[in-house]
């Protein structure tokens, strides 16, 4: 049996994410989301500035899209933080793993909502 040392538990969601990383900026889908980090779709060889051990500030929000159900517009919610890349992955999806650092109470409340509000997978 594997060894499942996450501590937080992980949601399929619909978000993106902003990396903001010596003055440059990316928007990337999150494939799933917990209180501990993110995993981040991407293309791993159209990024290669995010390495292994890459910190980077992250904002992360349901985007600007409608809900898939009734169309209302999705709820304004968000969460900015510091994290760092913790693997890259080029299975399916690839991407990388993002772990969030020393989240405030303010931010990890903003967290909560967050994933309360994303839509599912």
């Amino acid at each position: 049996m594997a060894d499942n040392r996450r501590r937080h538990e992980r949601y399929n969601v619909y978000a993106q994410v902003e990396l903001a990383h010596d003055g440059e900026l990316v928007i990337l889908p999150v494939r799933n989301l917990s209180l501990g980090g993110a995993f981040v779709e991407a293309p791993i060889g159209e990024y290669p500035k995010i390495k292994v051990g890459s910190r980077f500030e992250v904002a992360l929000s349901l985007g600007d899209d409608l809900d898939e159900e009734d169309g209302a517009p999705l709820p304004s919610v968000s969460c900015r933080c510091f994290g760092k890349v913790a693997r890259r992955d080029r299975a399916n999806p690839p991407g990388f793993a993002l772990i969030f650092e020393q989240l405030t109470p303010a931010e990890l409340k903003n967290l909560r909502e967050l994933i309360a509000a994303a839509p599912k997978r």
